[in-house]
């Protein structure tokens, strides 16, 4: 008969038995450990207030180093998902609601590249269709200052960075906040699958190229519905 997991201290942090180990990697990464911690919480393993084991328990516990654990902790604490203070360690937000669960369940679903790129794809075809009914010249003239001459003579990454600037413009363009705050989002979380399509000199000019196009037809208010963003491949 398995042992049931022990109860906090009252007042003391939770029983370092009652979080499971990381499932079996052997080298865990930031992620990894965000991923668990966060599901955790979602799940109610980890309850609204309570504190966590102390940082150098925790990290022993899980297998990874301080540093590591520190960077999720800080991770978690962006997400709202926990509270860190100075000499009182880190605890589960209180006030977790339904609209907290509900955000924590969009950014944990955030850790598949795949999805995001999708769902940023989805988003682009709408974006392009308000933009061309919305954008003025002062807004068109910033989406032509984020468009490269020459990509060729560009690092993938800064290639990448590039095309992340003009769709952070087109967003803005639209005029609606939520659009482009959701936009560079969507982007942050897609960049591993995108960074497919900035590898070698040719791709970068076939993705300026595509930019140029939309601009060219942003300036003549054509809508861009023709030349929609292409679903993206999955990684080889």
């Amino acid at each position: 008969m398995g042992t049931r997991p022990s109860r906090s201290i009252p007042g003391g942090p939770v029983s370092i038995d009652r979080i499971p180990p990381l499932p079996g990697r052997s080298a865990p990464s930031g992620t990894d450990v965000l991923v668990h911690l966060q599901n955790l919480i979602l799940a109610g393993t980890l309850e609204p207030g309570e504190r966590l084991p102390s940082e150098r328990d925790l990290a022993l516990h899980l297998g990874v180093s301080r540093p590591l654990l520190r960077e999720s902790l800080s991770r978690l604490e962006a997400r709202r998902l926990v509270v860190r203070r100075r000499g009182s360690g880190t605890s589960v937000t209180a006030d977790f609601g339904r609209e907290a669960a509900l955000i924590g369940a969009v950014l944990a679903a955030s850790d598949d590249h795949r999805d995001a790129a999708e769902l940023r794809a989805a988003l682009d075809a709408h974006i392009l269709d308000l933009a061309a009914e919305r954008m003025d010249e002062a807004a068109l003239a910033a989406l032509s200052r984020a468009i490269d001459d020459h990509p060729e003579a560009l690092s993938a990454d800064a290639s990448l960075t590039h095309d992340e600037d003009f769709h952070a413009a087109l967003a803005r363009g639209t005029g609606n906040a939520l659009i482009a705050a959701i936009s560079e989002l969507l982007s942050a979380w897609a960049r591993p699958i995108r960074a497919g399509a900035h590898t070698d000199a040719a791709a970068r000019r076939a993705t300026m190229e595509r930019n140029q196009r939309t601009l060219a037809n942003l300036r003549g208010r054509v809508s861009a519905s023709a030349d929609r963003y292409p679903r993206p491949s999955p990684p080889s």
